[in-house]
């Protein structure tokens, strides 16, 4: 039987056991993610993953399909808007943890959102990776000046390359002060 590397963390009133299975364990871009202390929750005994957020913005069905099934296979949780009213009504009632935000939506752009999203001294801070299908026309470039992280070509790109994206720049990295739980 092979052995499975296991990671024990001692809260003083209970311990928490993760077993990685190999070839199970949840990856972030290309490399295996292992989930930070401030990841678990404990409660009376009991340990809980609190998986990190991602509120996609995107109208178009297949997309949002792809991208939920990857980005869950990598460890975290997508939650998808159809519209730009459920998008904003969901940042409005949960904070994700980024955002991906479609800028072709109707009724309310994406630079709508997002220039909405700056001025919200609560959410300002969201990190925003928006995804055109408009290759880096006027209103991609305004997307960019309005605050988003990072603008991708939506013909251009893979859900890993979101994933490498997010790695790079360190959203799910908190500095070890940070980390304190």
């Amino acid at each position: 039987m092979e052995r499975m590397p296991a990671k024990f963390k001692n809260t003083g009133r209970s311990a928490l056991f993760l077993l990685m299975q190999p070839g199970n364990a949840p990856t972030i871009g290309r490399r295996t993610r292992v989930p930070a202390p401030c990841d678990y929750i404990i409660n009376g005994g009991s340990a809980l993953i609190k998986m990190k957020t991602i509120l996609m913005i995107e109208d178009d069905p297949l997309i949002a399909r792809v991208y939920k099934t990857q980005i869950e296979k990598a460890g975290f949780q997508l939650q998808v808007a159809d519209t730009a009213e459920a998008g904003l009504l969901a940042l409005s009632t949960a904070r994700p943890d980024l955002v991906l935000l479609d800028l072709m939506l109707p009724a309310i752009s994406g630079v709508e959102i997002l220039k909405r999203l700056r001025a919200d001294a609560s959410l300002a801070g969201l990190p925003v990776f928006v995804l055109t299908a408009v290759n880096f026309s006027d209103l991609a470039r305004e997307a960019a000046q309005a605050g988003a992280n990072r603008v991708f070509d939506k013909a251009k790109i893979i859900p890993l390359d979101i994933l490498d994206a997010i790695e790079e720049d360190g959203i799910f990295d908190p500095t070890p002060a940070a980390r304190a739980c």
